[in-house]
């Protein structure tokens, strides 16, 4: 895969991401949001900060992961 090839590229990165979201694999997607999280421009950091909140709160224990949620929405 293209993140494979070039793990430094940060559109594939965000595209697998997406898709691991959209395939109902939470998981793994988040691994991949917080890398964006950490070490990608600006923008795309921002990005995976509110992802990474909406799927804190796509959850059955959403009302204890709301303080983290919150948290990476301020940072924004």
């Amino acid at each position: 895969n293209a993140v494979a090839a070039d793990p430094a590229d940060v559109s594939a990165r965000q595209a697998v991401a997406r898709l691991l979201a959209r395939a109902g694999k939470p998981a793994d997607a988040e691994a991949y949001l917080r890398g964006l999280a950490a070490d990608a421009p600006p923008a795309v950091r921002r990005w995976a900060r509110r992802e990474l909140a909406f799927a804190a709160l796509d959850r059955p224990d959403w009302y204890g992961r709301l303080p983290a949620a919150l948290g990476l929405v301020e940072q924004n």
